[in-house]
């Protein structure tokens, strides 16, 4: 038989053989049993195959797995109903750091709503909408749109996970996460709603945040070429909250924006009716910039109605938008094909000035009706950065990044390119020439350089970028915004 274990003496006087035989005759107490293995010497520990060992009291492998092992079923199956239940582990969408400090935060995408967080980076970038959101007081802050939106830009500044989600804000507005839709036009949408809600704030810098920034006028002026006078509409200023501009059969935005303000005959069978001389005669017709916005979102339309198919068509040639937008430039060169001078305002009622490019943002895919959204925005140091739904990635000082998918960055001097969008930002003075151009760009927007003198200035630069959306230069002091 197997050798007896060695018992310690317990109080009572009892010797070792005492008490085995106490043990073996079943007389000894219940209570010394107890004092007699809490006193004893330790059992030998578990082997980590230990799968449980009866003999062994302190045994409890049979109950509760190793560190790797885990059971069929239970608490400690591999992976339990309850653990599932919470989501992911949070500790794999940490934000992670940078060479130049804490990574941007992404947005997760719900199916098909790329076109949502793209739009929704732009606007977070923009330092003075972001403040006036997370200062908004009741009623408006009490608003469902707002409440949430500000909730996900709270995650979007402070968070730490590396991804935030907006299906409540998604939810709130009713979205379709299965249909993509055109993030230009979400992003006008959006605006609109934004305005309806906070100009129901009695604070006036409030109610007026969205026009402050995005809102620039602007008329369509005739004026007949026998008697020299303007139609009486032509005093008519009309809201403009970005600005249409056709890819096709152009090299980039500059001689793009000039055409689109460049004056049109009417003649012939066109001919205008003046008031003053009662009678048709020739006219010129213009559009008309009275004021710019801080942030100027222009639209490069990309996607033009082919009547051969009869259906919506790519225009995928390089567009070349610059990284500093000089509308007074802009305006001379308009000014002498019309010979008139004219000087376009800002909000502030100041001339216009510089407008640095501050975002661009492009689609990828030859259909409007599918395709993916990804975004380039410059933060407020100057940095470029990816947002690509979760994932954020840094492009340095250059809003293309080294050459890629989208186009090419380099040090030409203005070189034309492609684009479809962008947005620039006015900052006031300063030569840093350049041009980006892009075969997939869709939306770009341009920040007044007056809107954060204290920011380092841009070095001249040129990248090419191919794309589908639009550019935005703005005038005025503030922030371009792009789509």
């Amino acid at each position: 038989m197997p050798p007896r274990r060695k018992v310690a003496n317990a109080d009572g006087g009892q010797n070792e053989r005492e008490l085995v035989v106490k043990l073996e005759t079943g007389s000894l107490p219940a209570e010394q049993k107890l004092r007699l293995a809490l006193e004893g010497s330790p059992a030998p520990a578990c082997v980590g195959s230990c799968r449980g060992n009866k003999t062994n009291p302190n045994c409890l492998c049979g109950w509760v797995p190793g560190e790797s092992g885990f059971k069929k079923k239970g608490l400690w199956q591999r992976e339990s109903g309850l653990l599932s239940s919470l989501g992911a582990d949070p500790r794999v969408n940490i934000r992670g750091e940078g060479a130049e400090g804490q990574v941007p935060c992404g947005l997760n995408n719900l199916g098909n709503t790329c076109y949502v967080n793209t739009a929704l980076q732009c606007l977070f970038m923009i330092p003075s909408f972001r403040r006036a959101l997370f200062e908004v007081q009741p009623p408006v802050a009490d608003h469902k749109v707002v409440q949430h939106l500000r909730s996900l830009f709270l995650a979007l500044a402070f968070g730490p996970q590396r991804s935030a989600d907006p299906s409540a804000f998604a939810k709130c507005l009713n979205l379709d996460h299965s249909t993509q839709q055109d993030c230009q036009e979400f992003f006008k949408l959006l605006l609109n709603k934004l305005e309806d809600v906070f100009k129901r704030s009695s604070d006036e810098n409030t109610a007026q945040v969205v026009p402050r920034l995005f809102r620039g006028t602007f008329s369509w002026c005739t004026t007949c070429k026998k008697c020299n006078q303007q139609s009486e509409s032509s005093q008519n200023s009309t809201d403009f909250y970005e600005l249409p501009l056709q890819v096709k059969g152009f090299a980039g935005l500059m001689p793009s924006l000039v055409t689109a303000l460049e004056a049109e005959v009417l003649e012939g069978a066109n001919q205008y009716a003046c008031e003053t001389c009662q009678c048709k005669v020739d006219a010129i017709r213009q559009m008309v910039l009275r004021t710019l916005p801080p942030y100027l979102c222009l639209q490069l339309n990309r996607f033009v109605f082919d009547l051969e198919t009869m259906n919506k068509a790519k225009a995928s040639n390089k567009f070349a938008f610059p990284l500093e937008l000089d509308m007074g430039l802009v305006m001379a060169s308009v000014a002498q094909d019309t010979g008139h001078t004219r000087t376009v305002t800002g909000s502030d009622g100041q001339p216009v000035g510089m407008y640095d490019l501050a975002a661009v943002l492009i689609h990828k895919g030859a259909s409007a009706s599918r395709g993916h959204y990804v975004a380039h925005i410059k933060d407020e140091v100057g940095m470029w950065w990816r947002y690509d739904d979760e994932t954020v990635t840094q492009l340095g000082s250059f809003p293309l990044g080294e050459p890629s998918d989208h186009g090419s960055a380099n040090t030409a001097a203005a070189a034309p390119s492609k684009g479809k969008g962008g947005r620039l930002t006015k900052r006031g003075g300063g030569k840093k020439g350049g041009t980006a151009s892009s075969e997939d760009a869709d939306y770009c927007a341009v920040e007044d350089e007056s809107e954060d003198e204290d920011e380092d200035a841009l070095q001249g630069n040129t990248s090419a970028v191919d794309s589908d959306s639009a550019a935005g230069h703005g005038s005025g002091r503030g922030r371009g915004t792009g789509r």
